[in-house]
């Protein structure tokens, strides 16, 4: 794991719009047939622009296929085993921090906003794996676009959990983030 800029604050890591972690390779993001969940904890400061969260992708693939989440000022996310990009009416971008997990179970992919389901889609589920040696970064998409607010603790399992298993995460560390 690599860190530039991101400092310590009091909910986790400071992003101010040009930082980024570096986690390294994850084997387990390049199995597009993997069942999976993604949560972390995240408060915005900015709106409107690209503010990634985290990103992985495969530039041999064509077209490149990428694992992504960002906010312009709504949430949206492409990638999964899907070259389609998915687009949600829920924003993040209150000062609040939130905590946002992402499920993918078979083809559904569902998102979480403090524990409560908000999107669910149903994707073809039938892209090809990645093999990768890109590496994940939080906070960026390769030196393009930048978040800016602060994550706190990330979460990566290989099965999608249910809503409740969800909701106890929730539950279980919402006391650390005020």
């Amino acid at each position: 794991v690599t860190v530039t800029g991101a400092t310590w604050g009091s909910q986790g890591r400071t992003f101010d719009g040009n930082d980024l972690i570096n986690v390294g390779n994850v084997p387990q993001l390049d199995d597009a047939q993997a069942d999976l969940t993604i949560a972390l904890w995240l408060k915005t400061t900015a709106t409107g622009n690209k503010a990634i969260i985290f990103y992985d992708n495969d530039n041999a693939l064509a077209p490149n296929v990428d694992w992504y989440v960002y906010f312009p000022n709504n949430l949206r996310f492409g990638g999964l085993g899907d070259v389609n990009e998915y687009s949600t009416s829920t924003g993040f971008h209150d000062d609040i921090p939130h905590l946002l997990a992402i499920t993918k179970s078979g083809g559904t992919i569902t998102c979480f906003k403090d524990g409560v389901s908000f999107y669910s889609v149903v994707t073809a589920n039938n892209h090809a794996d990645f093999n990768s040696t890109f590496t994940l970064r939080l906070g960026d998409d390769a030196n393009v676009s930048f978040f800016s607010g602060s994550m706190g603790e990330f979460w990566l399992y290989n099965r999608a959990l249910t809503a409740g298993e969800v909701m106890q995460k929730y539950l279980s560390t919402k006391f650390r983030y005020p």
